[in-house]
């Protein structure tokens, strides 16, 4: 249950742009959750990414 969450974690926290490396056992679910993804475009500037580049 652990991987779920982190992987949804991931998906929900990405950006337009961002690249995700999953290392998982549940295929099934995170291709799932991909399918019709679409990720938000990055809104924050540079002081509000707190290092996030």
């Amino acid at each position: 249950m652990k991987e779920r969450h982190a992987v949804d974690r991931a998906f929900d926290e990405a950006r337009e742009g961002d690249l995700l490396v999953l290392l998982i056992e549940d295929i099934d679910h995170a291709t799932e959750r991909l399918r019709g993804r679409r990720f938000l475009p990055d809104t924050t500037t540079d002081s509000d990414a707190g290092g996030r580049s």
